[in-house]
């Protein structure tokens, strides 16, 4: 489908938001972190998400953050894991994620597709993969962020910042705010999944 016909079907997509990184204080006690890209294009870009990732670790003691995710459409994994370590810093963030672990553990388990065409048919409108228990966790190391974390999304969050809000849905204390994303597919597939 063209673009200029898929937009307007798409009501929320892009909502007017500049497609930027900045942060800007509210009052003493809040920021509002905008994190409209992950695939800088141009130096400014690139310069405004360093910017933006070397201003995160000082807002550890706001009362809140607000992340504000929507209309991040795409962008490499180590562009958002550089936001999130400079926020959490590297134990905290790094006990959540699953991008360093090895096999023989396989995040893409047979259960999953068997549980997925389960749901497909007996016509359930959801599907939520079960979580990924990661043996030998152990508990989280101490969160160095007291501020309570929003992060904003909408229809226009697809791609990296789906996994962006994945990430983070792990993190404790961390509120997802705004409509569901946009599509996500499994690596390697064609298949569309709406979230």
């Amino acid at each position: 489908v063209p673009w200029q016909d898929l937009a307007p079907l798409i009501p929320g997509r892009w909502r007017g938001h500049p497609l930027e990184a900045a942060t800007r204080h509210i009052g003493e006690d809040g920021a509002w972190v905008t994190l409209g890209l992950f695939n800088p294009t141009t130096a400014e870009q690139a310069q405004a998400i360093h910017a933006v990732i070397d201003d995160a670790a000082p807002l550890r003691d706001k009362r809140f953050i607000v992340l504000d995710a929507r209309v991040n459409s795409d962008g490499p994994y180590n562009c958002f894991m550089a936001y999130l370590r400079g926020l959490y810093g590297q134990v905290y963030a790094d006990h959540f994620v699953m991008r360093d672990f090895k096999p023989p553990f396989e995040v893409h388990s047979g259960d999953s597709e068997r549980l997925q065409a389960e749901a497909v048919a007996t016509g359930e409108p959801v599907f939520r993969t079960p979580p990924i228990r990661i043996p030998g966790g152990g508990p989280p190391p101490e969160n160095p962020v007291r501020a309570q974390v929003f992060v904003l999304t909408d229809d226009g969050c697809a791609s990296a910042c789906i996994a962006f809000v994945d990430e983070l849905q792990l993190f404790l204390g961390v509120q997802q705010i705004g409509p569901p994303t946009f599509v996500d597919s499994r690596t390697g597939t064609p298949l569309n999944v709406p979230l």
